[in-house]
């Protein structure tokens, strides 16, 4: 199998509690830190059953999946976003699909710059904003 490194922003917390399964969808609900709830699909959960998910991470993905992992699996492979760089990396998600999708590339990259550069990573930071640049310019075909 091929060796893979994961680059993905989530939204995850740790889940705190079982709230309740649907039997008809086959989900269960958790509570997860702060007071938010996920609802994650039973296939997903440690096969022991929903309680040995406690502990472990609840995760949303940008399209909306959700899943959960074990927290050391999570903490191992995650880093947590600074607030100010996760909004902005959010709003940058919320402008996707619009009819300028030019203006959402390059508002992705220049938040994902400003995420990056909160690591010290100023270098790949610039290399991801020139890249949105040249392919909004071979979008517009120049």
């Amino acid at each position: 199998m091929k060796t893979y490194k994961s680059h993905k922003t989530v939204q995850a917390a740790k889940i705190m509690e079982v709230l309740g399964a649907n039997i008809t969808d086959q989900t269960t609900t958790f509570e997860v830190e702060a007071g938010d709830i996920i609802t994650i699909p039973n296939r997903l959960l440690p096969p022991e059953g929903a309680a040995r998910a406690i502990g472990g991470y609840g995760v949303r993905y940008p399209d909306g999946y959700t899943s959960w992992s074990p927290a050391a699996a999570f903490e191992e492979g995650y880093t947590e976003v600074p607030r100010d760089a996760a909004e902005e990396v959010q709003q940058a998600s919320n402008h996707w699909g619009e009819p300028d999708h030019l203006a959402a590339v390059r508002f992705r990259a220049e938040a994902l710059t400003k995420a990056i550069g909160a690591f010290g990573g100023t270098e790949d930071a610039d290399a991801i904003v020139r890249a949105a640049k040249t392919f909004e310019a071979y979008l517009k075909g120049e």
